[in-house]
């Protein structure tokens, strides 16, 4: 689910806790703080481009490897299940 898997991935490697996709942080123009940005990052495949490292697309989190597997793959199966608040 969204509240139980995906924010806390987000809330420590892009948003609410690591200010650098925090709505409101002057530096960051893709907050992923929240179900609804994210979910607009989802749709034109910036999230995944991301976080995948993908030619493109701005490796994230920056200034470090990727993710960890499994938290890719609990993005990954939020996003296939149709991004789902629970």
């Amino acid at each position: 689910s969204y509240s139980a898997d995906i924010a806390p991935i987000m809330a420590n490697s892009c948003g609410a806790n690591n200010t650098c996709h925090k709505s409101g942080n002057s530096d960051s123009d893709l907050p992923l703080d929240n179900i609804q940005n994210i979910r607009d990052y989802v749709l034109d495949g910036t999230l995944m481009g991301s976080i995948l490292h993908e030619p493109g697309y701005e490796p994230m989190p920056e200034g470090g490897g990727k993710l960890s597997a499994c938290s890719i793959q609990k993005i990954q199966a939020w996003i296939n299940r149709g991004t789902p608040n629970n």
